[in-house]
């Protein structure tokens, strides 16, 4: 829909299809109208039932990707997959030459284009205009399909063939469309959380917390050549600290 509990944004004067509303956030999908506009840069415009926001500029790039977390906090570990829908851990790793998903947004205009809003079909697949490139710690993988994810509004997958060998067990995922680079993610493995203080000095205290999915039961954190020992709390997604 393009209004939810009274709340509309205009993306450049367009109704934009909202996923979410609270009274701190909407996300939502940007017309895909927007795409004449690349390189340049339009208005956004929130309305709450009769009363307008100031109007906010932003810039409007051909291609934007970025790869979904687990965490949902850009970092970390990747929405990945392997070909049977499960997702990438540090238990059940990528395999040497494997197809994996890597699930994103931002990919930009489609072939053939898909409705605002409307979920993506599955024939015929709408496909990425963009050359989209999928690096594993920067070794390119051979792509078979990047573009929309059937049945889905927004959303868009890349899938590719892991590279038969590759430096690292979790290595970093990134993908570039149009040359444009994503957030980095890694396939697999514990996402670095958070660190306090931002800045340290040597000897000095510092908390390190990880969170992630079957992390091992005696883990440690290693800063430079040293290991540290850690506390792993339990649940949904465990913590290291």
């Amino acid at each position: 829909p393009t209004e939810l509990g009274s709340t509309r944004v205009l993306v450049g004067g367009v109704p934009a299809p909202l996923l979410y509303v609270s009274p701190s956030q909407i996300n939502l999908i940007t017309p895909v109208r927007l795409s004449s506009q690349a390189g340049s840069g339009t208005t956004v415009t929130v309305y709450s039932s009769r009363l307008a926001s100031p109007a906010a500029r932003v810039n409007v790039a051909r291609s934007s990707p970025g790869v979904f977390t687990v965490l949902g906090a850009g970092t970390g570990a990747g929405a990945i997959t392997h070909a049977d829908g499960s997702v990438i851990s540090r238990l059940d790793p990528l395999r040497p030459g494997e197809v994996i998903s890597v699930y994103l947004t931002g990919l930009g205009s489609l072939d053939p284009p898909v409705e605002d809003g409307a979920p993506a079909p599955a024939e015929p697949l709408s496909r990425a205009i963009a050359n989209v490139r999928l690096l594993m710690d920067n070794q390119p993988a051979e792509v078979l399909y990047a573009g929309a994810s059937p049945g889905f509004a927004g959303l868009h997958l890349v899938v590719a063939k892991v590279p038969e060998t590759l430096p690292r067990r979790f290595p970093e995922v990134v993908v570039e469309s149009d040359a444009v680079r994503s957030n980095r993610t890694t396939a697999g493995g514990p996402s670095l959380l958070d660190v306090q203080p931002g800045a340290v000095r040597s000897a000095s205290d510092a908390t390190v917390t990880l969170r992630g999915i079957n992390l091992p039961s005696n883990p440690a954190v290693r800063i430079g050549n040293e290991s540290r020992p850690a506390i792993l709390t339990e649940g949904g997604l465990q913590s290291v600290r």
